[in-house]
């Protein structure tokens, strides 16, 4: 079924003031599954704890992700031994900040799970206390350090340690290697569930040594009290576990430059460690190879009473960054663990995830008028796969009112094949760049260079996308291009715009013709829009939409996570654009955000799609509740909404009140305009431009007053 709907290449309306929401009411498919935390906005080195975060004494997840020091959760609302795991994204607004590691454990004996933490570009530890009560979440800072007589307690911040109770006295210790040594350092918890007071007990906890640039171990390397290793320590993380239930715990070792966790077996007691085994390829059976720098997390993730290994890799930049939680059951018993693998995608099989740095735009592929959903990325790292940038399809299967989304293929297009050597960070931008009716394709890339695709498909038809000109006009920004198409100037011609790695905006005039277009030297600066921090990458990403008064405004995604808000475009194009607000819409969905947008329920104002570092996606819209727009004293209605070409306007207004009526298309150009000063006035618009398609009529009272609603506009079948 096709529906009467066009859209182009920017969104007519949108209320600023609307409030947004996360719409998890729209749906997504993968395989035929449904995704149920699809916009829990991806995984890439995550690191999960258990703990009950709303009091319904049931074990919730909790995600804290090295990739932007971001943090989610997902309650658990199963039965015992059947857990379900469900995003809680208002939860995060509870939580305070938090970098590089996180590992939830309770130290003062209260039954809740406090958090551990690195300290703030350092190499120190902090702690903030679970000081919840019943459903209501609160954590307070308890330790701004922990410290140690002389120092403080080490962890690099590459590492990730090892809390728990190590000599099983009954609090809570911490395992560490020393940012310059190759021994794990026990450091000894002396204050009971009272007081976090530690002391060094050992520089050589387990008596082994790693090298300095691999993951060999050497077994029997007692030191004396005081005595630190002398090799260069490249990054480690570590995990222990009684595999044995006798108390003296085995270890689990992940290493920077390696693939694979070490098993470590304790021979000796909990009181005197002594590491007498090494298994290199463990879980035997099918052990981990997971690129690079993994990491194994002991906890009970089924509810079954035993402990299981989830194994996540723990390296910005160079590890996985899809299939890249994996699940290993505990099926033995707990004197005698035995470790089962299920999975590589734990949780990450529920959410929509396309690798690293997610572009989503909205597009409809196969023109039939249910509006779809392209996702650039910025690489995908499968495991045993080579790395590469492309277009994930979502396709739209839904009604103009209810989107659903069902994956159809992660690689649109086949780029990895146009492009020799291949393109990384690959962004879409949608609009008609030669008047022929229907979409072409620019995309932008990490060199800053940008490539046009011809649309040959024809309007209403699915898109034929050509690689016409790569490195179209020349165009190049410097590093990361993300473009849009919009007629910023309004003369009636399609210009670029163009975020980039520096954080300011790039402005290419369109001086062609509607069939031919032309774009000479940029304007470097525009807006004088820089979302930059003090240093040193910003990564723009800008999307123009028309707010209710049909002007141009603009938003424009940053690395920082801020989505910036300037308004009132088109007076100030040659100077400094106003700053409405750096936070729109208190969308909080992590760093290297990118925001584009447009109306895919139909109910005249745009949904906003989000990608971010972790290769994710959120979508956000108007409160369905406050949706409704109206006048006081009067109420105000368009029919037939659709209506069939050539379409026939009808407008009743309850007191009347004489008006001007103005239709605009979906590429922002006013197609007509009439006074209206009768009542009940029904009109036939019959202006060669009113073909099948969306368009935005507005209704501009006497007394200033707006009213916007999209009108739709099928074909006679």
């Amino acid at each position: 079924m096709k529906y009467g709907v066009l859209l182009g290449y920017m969104l007519p309306v949108f209320l600023s003031a609307q409030p947004l929401i996360l719409r998890d009411n729209i749906l997504f498919y993968e395989n035929g599954q449904k995704l149920t935390n699809a916009f829990a906005g991806g995984l890439d080195q995550p690191q999960p704890s258990l703990a009950d975060l709303n009091g319904d004494n049931r074990k919730d997840l909790f995600i804290f992700d090295r990739a932007g020091d971001w943090t989610n959760v997902f309650l658990n609302s199963g039965e015992a031994a059947a857990p379900v795991y469900s995003y809680a994204p208002e939860l995060k607004e509870l939580l305070p900040p938090l970098r590089d590691w996180v590992l939830l454990r309770d130290y003062n004996c209260d039954g809740k799970a406090d958090i551990f933490t690195a300290l703030p570009d350092s190499s120190a530890i902090r702690v903030y206390q679970n000081t919840s009560q019943g459903s209501s979440l609160s954590f307070v800072l308890a330790y701004a350090k922990l410290t140690v007589p002389g120092g403080v307690i080490t962890v690099f911040e590459t590492d990730i340690p090892a809390i728990a109770d190590v000599d099983a006295d009954g609090d809570l210790d911490i395992l560490s290697f020393d940012n310059q040594g190759s021994h794990v350092r026990f450091y000894e918890n002396t204050g009971g569930c009272s007081n976090l007071s530690f002391v060094v007990n050992t520089n050589c906890w387990g008596q082994f040594q790693e090298a300095g640039l691999t993951n060999e171990i050497t077994l029997n390397t007692a030191c004396k009290r005081g005595e630190e290793g002398n090799s260069a320590h490249s990054g480690s993380t570590l995990c222990t576990l009684d595999v044995e239930g006798d108390s003296a715990l085995e270890l689990l070792l992940g290493d920077l430059s390696n693939t694979n966790i070490v098993y470590l077996h304790n021979g000796g007691t909990a009181e005197l460690a002594l590491m007498d085994q090494v298994n290199m390829a463990f879980p035997s059976g099918n052990p981990v190879f997971l690129q690079q720098f993994p990491a194994a997390f002991s906890l009970d993730i089924n509810d079954d009473g035993l402990l299981d290994l989830l194994v996540a890799p723990n390296a910005p930049n160079i590890s996985v960054n899809r299939e890249n939680l994996w699940w290993y059951e505990n099926t033995g018993l707990p004197q005698a663990a035995s470790f089962t693998f299920r999975q590589k995608d734990f949780l990450a099989e529920t959410m929509v995830d396309i690798g690293s740095v997610s572009y989503p735009v909205f597009f409809d592929y196969n023109g039939d008028g249910l509006v779809d959903l392209i996702i650039g990325n910025y690489l995908s790292r499968d495991p045993d796969q080579p790395e590469v940038s492309g277009l994930a399809l979502y396709e739209n299967t839904g009604t103009p009112t209810q989107p659903e989304f069902h994956l159809v293929t992660r690689n649109y297009l086949n780029l990895p094949t146009l492009f020799n050597p291949p393109l990384f960070g690959v962004y879409p931008a949608f609009g008609d760049m030669d008047a022929d009716g229907d979409e072409d394709l620019i995309i932008g890339e990490e060199s800053g260079a940008i490539h046009y695709f011809s649309n040959l498909a024809g309007p209403g038809n699915p898109a034929d996308f050509v690689l016409t000109t790569p490195f179209y006009f020349g165009i190049d920004v410097g590093n990361t291009a993300t473009p849009v198409i919009a007629d910023v100037n309004q003369d009636g011609l399609p210009d670029l715009v163009i975020g980039e790695k520096s954080g300011n905006l790039e402005y290419y005039e369109n001086t062609g013709t509607p069939a031919i277009p032309a774009f000479g030297g940029g304007n470097k600066t525009f807006g004088a829009v820089d979302v930059m921090p003090e240093c040193c990458t910003g990564y723009s990403v800008p999307w123009f939409f028309r707010n209710s008064q049909g002007n141009w405004e603009l938003l424009v995604g940053s690395e920082k996570g801020n989505i910036y808000h300037f308004g009132e475009i088109a007076s100030h194009l040659n100077d400094t654009f106003p700053l409405i607000t750096a936070q729109y819409g208190n969308i909080r969905e992590g760093t290297r955000i990118s925001v584009s947008g447009k109306d895919i329920t139909s109910d005249g104002k745009p949904e906003i799609a989000i990608g971010n570092l972790r290769g994710g996606i959120a979508i956000y819209g108007p409160n369905p509740a406050n949706s409704i727009q109206t006048f006081s004293g009067f109420q105000l209605i368009l029919y037939p909404n659709p209506a069939i070409s050539p379409g026939f306007l009808n407008i009743k207004m309850e007191p009347f009140s004489p008006f001007h009526l103005e239709i605009f298309s979906v590429q922002g150009q006013k197609i007509f305009r009439k006074t209206i000063n009768q009542a009940a006035q029904a009109m036939p618009v019959l202006s060669p431009e009113i073909s099948p398609g969306m368009y935005l009529v507005r209704i501009l009272l006497s007394d200033g007053r707006t009213f916007s609603q999209k009108w739709w506009v099928i074909p006679d079948f």
